[in-house]
């Protein structure tokens, strides 16, 4: 899923969330907030390991080219 369609899903989430009597509605908000906090964690982690896999990359070409 591609952060696009997590971001459609999300707020369809959140609109449904918004349909369901009042008395359900604090846990579910507090499981999508928790979801939605998880999912820019990880979304952050993966930037950082593509960004280190780069830097990886040059590295070992720099290495490389001094061979």
């Amino acid at each position: 899923m591609d952060e696009a369609e997590f971001r459609t899903k999300f707020k369809e989430l959140l609109e449904r969330i918004g349909e369901m009597p009042p008395e359900q509605r604090p846990r579910l908000e507090a499981l999508a907030a928790e979801t939605r906090r998880r999912h820019e964690e990880t979304r952050e982690a993966v930037d950082r390991a593509n960004a280190a896999l780069r830097n990886l990359t040059l590295t070992l070409q720099l290495a490389l080219l001094k061979a």
